[in-house]
């Protein structure tokens, strides 16, 4: 038993596509004038959505944060235990001038890990910022870069990160 085919009159996707097919095209079998306004339709509907779109990316909260670079090899240094998890920041509103915003960090002092609050900061000239990072080398040894800014060649360059620290997990002597 055959089935019959829908009537493409029918279709629910009809009149989805902004272009004819190229069958009804090259046969002659539609109408040019509504082809033509069924486009308008559709182009009308696109220029509406462009600006909302472009609109929406411009408030979204996106907070400025530094360029990242290399870390020096030299500078990695071994540590008995990982940090603990990151806490949670509530990043205050950006102030006046060229801030970025950097994350807080853990740091190794030798004896324990201390917490850095997170904070709004100037880019030093000609420098990139490095987070924090743990990983482990070939011989299982777990290794630390500490967070900063670095020069191009990856080495700590001085700067003010001067936000409260607090100690988490003396290693006993």
């Amino acid at each position: 038993m055959a089935i019959p085919l829908r009537d493409k009159a029918a279709s629910p996707l009809r009149g989805l596509s902004p272009l004819p097919s190229s069958r009804a095209f090259h046969a002659g079998l539609f109408d040019l004038e509504a082809e033509g306004a069924r486009v308008r339709r559709f182009a009308s509907w696109l220029w509406l959505a462009v600006p909302v779109v472009v609109a929406a990316a411009g408030c979204s909260p996106a907070v400025p944060l530094p360029a990242h670079g290399p870390i020096a090899s030299e500078e990695l240094v071994e540590v008995p235990f990982p940090p603990p998890p990151v806490h949670v920041e509530i990043i205050p509103p950006k102030p006046k001038g060229d801030v970025v915003w950097v994350d807080g960090r853990w740091d190794w002092d030798g004896d324990a890990w201390r917490w850095f609050k997170g904070g709004w900061a100037e880019v030093p000239t000609g420098a990139h910022y490095t987070p924090w990072k743990t990983r482990r080398d070939a011989s299982g040894r777990l290794m630390f870069s500490r967070a900063g800014w670095r020069d191009k060649a990856g080495h700590l360059i001085d700067s003010e990160l001067d936000h409260a620290s607090c100690p988490i997990g003396k290693v006993a002597k």
